[in-house]
This record gives structure tokens, sequence and C-alpha cells, in this order.
């Protein structure tokens, strides 16, 4: 367990497993919608609404233009599941969503509890690449 920026990170590894992701590009306040896009398609087609999600961060919202800030709103199934979905790639294309395989990584794990709008600031922390590096952590690549 580490604290950067005032919040508490654990180190966690994950994956790999198969995702449904779909890319938000701006204000974090606003990825609700990109979630609810997402959750809507993936329940439509019978995702079961237990499905662990992960939000993968990308930069940090102290020093990117808040219109450039890129974040992946990600539901994990199993490969199984994946299948039985039926979800074609030019269906998933059409709704803008990626269907990809997170591979095993080490990554930072901080519990956010409260709304959008302050979601902001557990992702300035965990966007933090000069400080998680230093730990010998380096974010993904977009």
């Amino acid at each position: 367990m580490v604290e950067i920026r005032g919040r508490r990170y654990e180190s966690v590894r994950f994956g790999p497993f198969p995702i449904l992701c779909m890319r938000h590009i701006g204000d974090y306040k606003l990825a609700s919608v990109t979630w609810q896009k997402l959750l809507g398609v993936a329940f439509s087609k019978g995702l079961r609404p237990s499905s662990m999600q992960i939000g993968v961060v990308y930069d940090d919202p102290t020093i990117t233009p808040v219109d450039q800030i890129r974040y992946d709103a990600c539901l994990v199934t199993s490969f199984e599941e994946m299948e039985a979905l039926g979800l074609s790639s030019a269906e998933a294309l059409a709704h803008g969503i990626r269907i990809e395989r997170l591979e095993a990584s080490l990554a930072w794990r901080t519990t956010h509890i409260g709304s959008y709008r302050t979601l902001a600031q557990a992702y300035a922390g965990a966007s933090a690449p000069e400080e998680f590096a230093v730990l010998g952590v380096h974010g993904p690549a977009p």
C-alpha cells in the first residue's frame, strides 16, 4: 500500500482476461455517459450485471487538457461468455466497443466513493507516471 497525492493505492496483478471496452475522451465528470452506453449494449446482449468493471486511466488530469483526457471503461468477461454474447466485430464497432484481451499486468487499485464529479481526484493520483515510475510501475500504452 502506498500513498500518492493523499490517496492510498494498492498494488495488484490483473489478467489476463477478455474485456469489452469503450474509449471516453474528455472530462472525467462525463465518464458516466460512456459507462451507460457500454453497459447498455453489454446487458442487452446478455452480459451479467456482476461483471467486474475496470477504468483504465492514461492521462493525468492535472496536466492534460480536459478535451484530451483518455479513459477506457472496461467490462471483464470470460472467453466463454464472450462467445455466448454473440457480439460481432461489426456490431461492436458500430457501438464504439472494442473487444480486447487485457494482458497480465501490475496495476494500482484505489476505491473511489462518490460521484463522477470527484473521480478526477482519484485518477490524478493513479495517473501520476513519475511517482509510480519511482516504484517500478509504468502505465499502459493507449
